[in-house]
């Protein structure tokens, strides 16, 4: 009998509940600390090593490390036999909330999507795409910083001076800074730093850079949304928002009751 998935409970073996996280993001991070001394066997999926280095650690953790398709997400659910499964992704990662939400109906098990409280949009350009961000600031002046990721920049190559307007924001991966220098970002334009910021910290970057224009997406109170709102106002910027896609879903706060409950039963 392996024991990372029985305990002995009073004199029989109980078998623990078996939970697939999607992590990668604060939510899944908060999940896994929340759950790490619950009767749980939790395997936390993520993309990189740099994710991995992000996560606590626990007892009752395992971490996967590497991208999956639907196929793939739908073999390890039928080689593991998941109780559950928890999408804490991004919430802009629709094509994996959508791989991972049909690959869970067609096994039949039970999926639970984490989302976050939509944020205050009051005085921000709301755009539907980073396509339309992207055709906004090209009829623009002025310097801007994105912080979008690195995983669609190539998205404002199009814009014309792009190399001498745009400053990026991204995570201090070797992949995201390969991926930067690649699409022609170079020198003090490549800002490789890890979150989150304060308020006062944007403020003094967007001035530093001379920004006017500040591009992100609705990342919520966990991603920092607010601080860059914040110091974009503070220091003179507009800011762009990228709307996020609507679904439903629970808070951390809600998931973390319903799965201590199931482990119990």
């Amino acid at each position: 009998m392996d024991s990372e998935f029985f305990l002995f409970w009073g004199r029989r073996w109980r078998k623990l509940k078996k939970v697939l996280l999607f992590a990668g993001t604060t939510e899944g991070r908060e999940l896994i600390e929340g759950l790490a001394g619950a009767e749980i066997s939790l395997l936390a999926c993520v993309v990189s090593e740099y994710g991995k280095k992000l996560l606590p650690s626990a007892e009752n953790l395992q971490v996967r490390v590497g991208r999956m398709d639907r196929i793939q997400i739908a073999a390890l659910l039928t080689e593991e036999k998941f109780d559950f499964v928890v999408d804490a992704t991004h919430p802009y990662a629709t094509e994996a909330t959508a791989n991972l939400s049909v690959a869970c109906r067609e096994a039949d098990i039970p999926y639970y999507r984490v989302i976050r409280e939509a944020s205050n949009m009051e005085g921000c350009i709301l755009v539907p795409s980073l396509e339309e961000a992207a055709a906004f600031l090209e009829v623009q002046k002025g310097n801007a910083l994105l912080t979008v990721g690195s995983k669609e920049l190539e998205i404002f190559t199009a814009v014309k001076d792009y190399q001498d307007r745009f400053y990026v924001r991204v995570l201090p991966a070797v992949s995201s800074l390969e991926k930067c220098k690649a699409l022609g970002f170079s020198g003090r334009h490549i800002l490789a730093m890890q979150g989150p910021f304060s308020a006062q910290f944007n403020e003094a970057l967007l001035k530093e850079l001379q920004c006017c224009w500040l591009v992100t997406k609705d990342s919520g109170l966990e991603g920092g949304f607010p601080e860059k709102q914040m110091g974009a106002l503070a220091a003179g910027a507009q800011i762009i928002v990228v709307s996020r896609p609507i679904e439903a879903g629970m808070s951390v706060k809600a998931l973390l009751e319903l799965l201590r409950k199931e482990a119990s039963l």
